[in-house]
């Protein structure tokens, strides 16, 4: 018997075609939908940074709003010409129509943030944090604002990276179970 030679071996000898097709299916649905989960995935985290920071206002009694602050210089900040034009279209609706314009700017912003970090949660988690420093800048700008106004923006942000980590998480595709081999007596048996 030839114990010490060389072992002969298939060349497929370890690659199991079930585990292989189901990597590239993997694969194939994570850059499919890559761009549309980060965007999303953004677009909510910048939401919980809102709405947190606006409840994290009110309950601490702020003097000045995160998402008011932000409402004010939007308006300041829009070219007179348009703000005029959006007053005299909808009059007293127009700081209304403005508040959904800077709302929209927030969301295409938020979705080119996550666009670019489909793959990786340190892309959406520095958005927030960019998001969450804008804020805090705006807030303690204000003629009313005062450093304690930044707390609520601090919460908020923080609460805008946990979701994006938790929502990057949640969408990451699945790994597929491993393939199926003989165990003793032979039964078969999925192993990881």
């Amino acid at each position: 018997a030839l114990t010490d030679g060389p072992v002969l071996a298939t060349p497929d000898a370890g690659v199991y075609p079930e585990r292989w097709r189901a990597e590239q299916a993997r694969r194939r649905e994570a850059w499919r939908r890559g761009p549309m989960v980060g965007a999303v995935t953004e677009l909510l985290a910048i939401g919980v940074v809102l709405g947190v920071s606006t409840l994290a206002a009110a309950v601490l009694k702020s003097a000045t709003s995160p998402v008011g602050g932000m409402a004010s210089v939007f308006a300041d900040r829009t070219p007179a010409a348009l703000r005029n034009a959006v007053v005299h279209q909808f009059g007293a609706q127009g700081r209304t129509v403005l508040l959904l314009g800077m709302y929209l700017t927030f969301a295409v912003v938020a979705v080119v943030i996550g666009t670019l970090a489909r793959r990786n949660a340190a892309g959406g988690v520095a958005g927030v944090a960019a998001f969450t420093l804008f804020a805090a800048f705006v807030v303690i700008t204000r003629p009313a604002g005062h450093v304690a106004d930044v707390i609520p923006v601090v919460i908020g942000g923080l609460a805008g990276a946990a979701a994006v980590l938790w929502l990057f998480r949640a969408a990451a595709p699945q790994l597929a179970q491993g393939p199926l081999r003989h165990g003793r007596g032979g039964t078969r048996r999925r192993t990881r």
